[in-house]
């Protein structure tokens, strides 16, 4: 009897420890899993702090070229202010200039300065004396500008700090006159 209780006891003991152990694991695989969802928020978080991180270089880098964009728009009308100064300096301005290229009124005056691109049939015909014919087809006519001595501040306005920028501003006012 004595034995059997023994026997008894240490089945209950062993069945105790083995629930012990059951519920030890349990609490173990509760606490692994709540890391692993710890670990997923975690993973998310710092997933959306790089987004956001890339979101602000993207924002920065747009903010660095606009800003480049400015700088080269001040930097081009300064170099048209210059230029413009150049230029009034030499022909009292703009308007003076385009009125130097345009060609005088009369009739050996416009054939003197009238270059037809088209020399097959030119817009502008000399019948005789002063009497002019105009043809129907029109024609662009090319005119040339020639500066024998080109002044220092002419010089400086195109090449100075920067040259190419100096270069595509004189460029643009040959196309649509000073400013």
């Amino acid at each position: 009897m004595e034995l059997d209780k023994q026997k008894k006891l240490k089945d209950e003991a062993e069945s105790e420890l083995a629930a012990e152990r059951l519920v030890k694991e349990a609490a173990l695989r509760e606490k692994e899993a709540a890391l692993k969802r710890e670990e997923a928020a975690l993973s998310e978080k710092e997933a959306a702090l790089k987004r956001e991180e890339a979101a602000l270089k993207r924002e920065e880098a747009a903010l660095k070229r606009e800003e480049a964009a400015l700088r080269e728009k001040a930097a081009l009308e300064e170099e048209r202010k210059k230029f413009t100064a150049v230029m009034s300096q030499l022909g009292g301005g703009g308007d003076t200039l385009r009125k130097k290229l345009r060609p005088p009124d009369g009739a050996d005056a416009s054939l003197a300065h009238a270059k037809p691109l088209d020399w097959a049939t030119p817009s502008v015909q000399k019948v005789g004396g002063n009497m002019l014919v105009k043809n129907t087809t029109t024609n662009t006519c090319v005119f040339s500008l020639v500066i024998h001595e080109v002044p220092e501040a002419l010089l400086e306005a195109l090449l100075g700090d920067q040259p190419k920028m100096g270069k595509m501003l004189f460029q643009k006012v040959l196309e649509d006159g000073v400013a």
